[in-house]
C-alpha cells in the first residue's frame, strides 16, 4: 500500500508504467543479445541459424532497428549450414527483404529479396505451404 501511494503521489502511474516497461524491454534485449553471443559457442550452426531467424522476427514485431542486422547474420549462418536454396535461408532472405522494405523504406530492394525468398519457398516447400503463402 505504501509503494502505491508513493507512485501515485510522486511520478504517477502512467510515467511509472512507461519507465518499468522500458526497463523490462531493455533487460529482455540484453538477455537476447547475450543468448546470441553464447549461441555461437553452445549451439550447432543449424540451431544458431534458427535462433537468429527468431530474433530477427522478434525485432521486426517490436519495431526494433536491430532486425535487419540479425536477419543478415541469419542469412550468413543458414546459407553456410543449409545452402542458399533452403527453406531456412529463405526465411532469412525474407526477413532481410521485410527489413529493407518496411524498416529502411527501401521498397524496390526489399521486394527483390522477398521475391528470391518466394522463389526458393515455392521450390522447396511448395505453393500451398503457409510459409510460401506468407511470402506473397
Amino acid at each position: 500500500k505504501n509503494i502505491m501511494h508513493l507512485i501515485e503521489d510522486g511520478v504517477g502511474f502512467d510515467k511509472f508504467n512507461v519507465t518499468v516497461t522500458s526497463l523490462v524491454k531493455e533487460w529482455a534485449f540484453r538477455v537476447i543479445e547475450n543468448e546470441i553471443k553464447v549461441g555461437v559457442y553452445g549451439l550447432s550452426q543449424v540451431q544458431y541459424g534458427m535462433l537468429l531467424n527468431n530474433v530477427a522476427q522478434l525485432y521486426y514485431e517490436i519495431d526494433d532497428s536491430r532486425m535487419l542486422a540479425a536477419a543478415k547474420e541469419a542469412i550468413r549462418v543458414n546459407e553456410s549450414a543449409h545452402g542458399r536454396q533452403s527453406k531456412q535461408t529463405a526465411k532469412s532472405i525474407s526477413l532481410v527483404g521485410i527489413g529493407l522494405y518496411y524498416v529502411e523504406d527501401k521498397k524496390e530492394e526489399g521486394m527483390e529479396w522477398m521475391k528470391e525468398s518466394l522463389k526458393i519457398r515455392r521450390k522447396k516447400i511448395g505453393e500451398k505451404h503457409e510459409d510460401t503463402a506468407d511470402s506473397y
